[in-house]
């Protein structure tokens, strides 16, 4: 069993005694691992010039234990660094999300605009240098030097003034308040621990999901089968029929044996583990006493008096293995023989007595199941000698490798192809069971090809792969099972609330097409009642007539919902003319459902669409690319869960490769819901608030500096100290953009029942240009508010008739002072909820600032002289700065709240708001103008009887 996964690994060993053992010892091999750590190949080269291939089934990488035999004796191929794990350990792919790229396109548009303001201040500030040198005789400087140095050092003092518009906090406070954020969501799911976050940078964007691409088994059904119907040789046979009465029915020898058949593919064609044993003889000792011609034929047999728990990686298999055990059940299983106990009763038989069989095996090779192949081979060799092979796997594999008998005919391709269709249509998963008898000599021919095959060229390669379809060929189908998935506990709400915020829903699947559709339509996926159906073949100029016929039928607005298979997927993302074709239509799908898909074909489409580009979108011009998540629970989900922008891996009972490859792990499929309504939406407004108001608390100090140029006639020189500006950032505001963390506007009960609150976060309406832009420019305003009133209370106080420079100083501190205010109430209106932590954070910033005031009136008495004391005494001071506040946030109040002043149509009705408790915050004007925006239905709300909540339609 592998480090991480629940489902266990059969493997085989070389040599079962130390007499075998020494026809290895001291000798050369050359070996080689690949990436996938069932892949293997090596060469042990004997001294009479034999060689043994060494393939993945005898290779245990680093990090596995033993769960069955007891001990093993094996020899090191690699060490160190070269060892599997070690070689599959790579840095994990930096993620940018749609805020990082926003902000690193914003900073370069901002330095462009920086190296403007520096040439255009420095050129006015250079020409006002020129004019202003006969008033700075007293200098003493040279004329010449000084004006060689006003071209150089005035652009370079102004491009010191703007370095604040670049914050070198916004990185640091962004990165810290993702790492608060995910604490604080560890800490909400610390009970249930449904919701795991692992990588805290791409947290904002799981609140800008476009587009969802999902696995089906495991994800959203419960991957535990439940047998429901097969059919054997032509006869159909429900769940209610016990396998050892289907014998009965049985109209002659010849077809009670190919019912047997039937039956032994399904108990030994397959990949189970026995995991408990109980009074059993040595394993080691061989069951069949014909193995070799130098064998006792008196050797003990184990006893059989034992008991087994099957384990497989494949629910399929215990499905079936359980089915079949009715009649035969696996007494014992190794890597090299089987054995299976056949009983029917007295009353069951067919040859009128009893039947009490044990059937001895010889495991001769084995062909594992691929997601290429899809089926799996197991090559047996009887007490007679027989050699038989027995094939289980998807319809549409094995049935074209079948030969039908004229006994058979088309009449019984007909009936198969109707059971197919039959199952399908009820969501049933399908496996056709066939089988072949061959010689001896034709399976030693086969077994020397696939030798000098896999030597040469390795166990993936075309060649072997050849030999496999000459022995898979001229079978004969035996039968079909049909098992049952359930969907997992959830999911139909968790995808109608998905595709009710926006979401378009992908469903990739390995199922056969009809199976895809029943489930996508039982989990409401999709309706098939409606005429936005559409299932595209997989013929080329069909695709692309189909594609063309699409976008006209549907041109009025309608949404529209698609089936397609795995190659027409590949298709159309490799045909640059058909990927732009499909993404035209996508803009109008809910629901895309694609079948018979292969592990690379999803990490295609994954990445085809990760890299798609918004069309006739002006407003998001710097960040195109759709934000897309991958949801798996499963090794082959891993590929799509890397390539999307949010993987999101489901512990599930195929072990947690998924979940410990992903960003973000979930127990259940239903708990995607909270993660991406209440989780994903406030984690992008808090970190898109925190941007902003970083990037304003940082403008307006840069602004002040920028405009005082005008009353300092551009010579470069700064109103704040250096003192200032370092403890700005660093002691007075450094807490105040993490107040933004502790907000809840919304209750997770308002976000979960009502959807549509998404599309403010998706659509990216808390951090967008128009927004920059707003704070910007309130930045720009307020600062020139405060240095028009700072500098005239300043130079109104002339009683005492100091000096300039301490004028200057004073303005610094008066300067400063209104400056944390104003933030301060900047921050206050743009909370929309306040809880303990965000009065503390604000209390905590206040009394900084007043600690450092009172250290500096005790220590720096030379600057804090008469003329600062008396401009803190005049009561005219304080009425200008009360003034100056006023002005500075009496803009912004209008802004934000005559909106909700102003009647509009509610989207709550009273019955609704009564479901959420007394302080629930009222829904803020921006959400009521963005529903408002929507189309909507005739009526404004319908109600769910199953909820029994109201719901907004939109």
């Amino acid at each position: 069993q592998l480090d991480g996964e629940m489902d266990y690994k059969q493997k085989d060993v070389l040599c079962t005694s130390t007499e075998s053992m020494a026809f290895f010892m001291g000798r050369p091999m050359d070996c080689k691992h690949e990436d996938d750590c069932t892949t293997f190949k090596g060469n042990v080269h004997h001294s009479d010039s034999t060689t043994t291939v060494i393939d993945g089934k005898y290779f245990v990488p680093q990090g596995c234990t033993l769960k069955i035999s007891k001990g093993v004796i094996g020899v090191v191929t690699h060490t160190g660094m070269q060892t599997w794990v070690n070689t599959q350990k790579s840095s994990p792919k930096l993620k940018w999300t749609r805020s990082d790229i926003f902000l690193n396109r914003l900073v370069l548009v901002v330095f462009i605009l920086q190296m403007l303001i520096m040439t255009a201040f420095g050129i006015i500030g250079t020409v006002n240098a020129d004019k202003f040198r006969k008033y700075e005789y007293y200098l003493k400087l040279d004329p010449q030097t000084l004006h060689s140095m006003a071209y150089l050092v005035i652009p370079l003092r102004f491009l010191l003034l703007s370095s604040l518009l670049i914050p070198q906090s916004l990185k640091v406070t962004l990165d810290i308040a993702k790492i608060i954020n995910r604490l604080m969501i560890q800490f909400e799911e610390r009970k249930e621990k449904e919701i795991q976050l692992h990588n805290s940078n791409i947290a904002e964007d799981i609140g800008q999901i476009e587009h969802l691409f999902t696995d089906k088994t495991g994800t959203l059904t419960e991957n535990i089968m439940h047998f429901r119907k097969c059919m054997i040789m032509g006869e159909a046979y429900d769940v209610t029929v016990p396998m050892k009465n289907v014998l009965t029915y049985a109209k002659n020898q010849n077809e009670e044996e190919d019912y047997k058949h039937f039956l032994r593919a399904l108990t030994m064609c397959n990949s189970i583990h026995p995991t408990k044993r109980l009074d059993r003889n040595s394993p080691l000792h061989s069951i069949m006493s014909t193995t070799t011609d130098d064998e006792d034929e008196d050797s003990e047999k184990p006893s059989f008096d034992t008991t087994y728990e099957y384990h497989s990686s494949n629910p399929d298999e215990e499905c079936l293995l359980k089915y079949a055990q009715s009649a035969y059940e696996i007494q014992y299983r190794d890597d090299k023989q089987i054995c299976i106990h056949f009983f029917l009763p007295y009353e069951m038989s067919w040859v009128d007595k009893m039947v009490d069989e044990r059937e001895n095996y010889r495991i001769l090779h084995i062909i594992k199941y691929s997601s290429e192949r899809r089926r799996m081979t197991i090559i047996l060799q009887n007490e007679q000698k027989e050699i038989l092979v027995y094939t289980k796997g998807a319809d549409d594999s094995v049935l074209p490798r079948c030969k039908f008998s004229k006994r058979q005919g088309q009449k019984s391709k007909a009936i198969h192809k109707r059971f197919l269709n039959e199952s399908s249509s009820e969501g049933l998963r399908t496996l056709a069971i066939a089988y072949r008898k061959i010689d001896e000599k034709l399976y030693n021919d086969w077994k020397e090809d696939y030798i000098g095959a896999f030597a040469l060229h390795g166990e993936s390669s075309q060649n072997v792969e050849e030999t496999y379809e000459r022995l898979e060929s001229k079978l004969t189908l035996l039968g079909i099972t049909a098992v049952e998935d359930k969907l997992q506990e959830g999911v139909i709400e968790t995808v109608s609330a998905i595709q009710k915020a926006g979401i378009t829903t992908w469903m990739l699947t390995g199922d056969k097409k009809e199976t895809a559709i029943q489930t996508a339509k039982a989990a409401q996926f999709i309706n098939l009642d409606s005429n936005s159906f559409i299932t595209i073949d997989e013929n080329l100029m069909t695709i692309e007539e189909a594609l063309s016929d699409i976008i006209l039928r549907h041109a009025s607005g309608n949404k529209v919902s698609m089936c397609l298979s795995g190659n027409v997927v590949e298709r159309i993302c490799n045909e640059k003319e058909l990927f732009r074709l499909f993404t035209t239509i996508l803009t109008k799908s809910s629901t895309v459902v694609c079948y018979r898909m292969t592990p690379r074909q999803k990490r295609i489409v994954v990445e085809k669409m990760k890299h798609k580009k918004h069309m006739f979108n002006p407003q998001r011009y710097f960040t195109q690319e759709k934000r897309c998540m991958a949801v798996g629970d499963g090794g082959n989900d891993v590929g799509m869960i890397r390539s999307a922008h949010v993987g999101v891996g489901i512990q599930g009972r195929e072990g947690s490769q998924a979940a410990r490859s992903a960003d973000v792990s979930i127990l259940r499929f239903k708990h995607l819901r909270k993660l991406l309504l209440v989780h994903g939406r406030r984690s992008y407004r808090k970190l898109a608030n925190i941007s902003l108001y970083t990037i304003y608390k940082s403008y307006i100090v840069a602004f002040i500096q920028l405009v005082f140029a005008f009353q300092s006639e551009f010579s470069g020189s700064a109103i704040l100290d250096s003192f200032v500006l370092l403890t700005y950032n660093s002691v007075f505001t450094s807490l105040l953009p993490f107040a933004f963390l502790m907000e809840v506007d919304l209750s997770e009960m308002c976000l979960l029942n009502c959807p549509q609150l998404y599309l403010s976060s998706q659509k990216g309406m808390n951090l967008n240009w128009p927004l920059f832009s707003f704070w910007s420019s309130t930045a720009l305003y307020q600062a020139v508010v405060l240095n028009l009133i700072v500098w005239y209370s300043a130079f109104a106080y002339d009683s005492l008739g100091t000096s300039r420079f301490f004028m200057l100083f004073t303005m610094v501190f008066l300067q400063l002072f209104l400056l944390l205010i104003v933030i301060r109430f900047q921050k206050v209106l743009y909370l929309s909820y306040w809880m303990y932590i965000g009065i503390l954070i604000l209390s905590f910033s206040l009394f900084a600032f007043g600690s450092t005031t009172y250290t500096g009136l005790s220590l720096l008495t030379y600057y804090f002289d008469a003329s600062f004391i008396g401009l803190l005494s005049d009561y005219f001071t304080y009425l200008n700065g009360l003034l100056g506040v006023v002005v500075c946030l009496l803009p912004i109040i209008i802004l934000r709240f005559l909106p909700q002043l102003i009647p509009t149509k509610n989207i709550f009705p009273e019955e609704y708001a009564r479901l959420f408790d007394a302080k629930q915050p009222r829904l803020p004007h921006e959400y009521n103008d963005l529903l408002e925006s929507v189309e909507m239905g005739q009526n404004d709300h319908d109600f769910d009887e199953e909820s029994n909540l109201l719901h907004c339609r939109v």
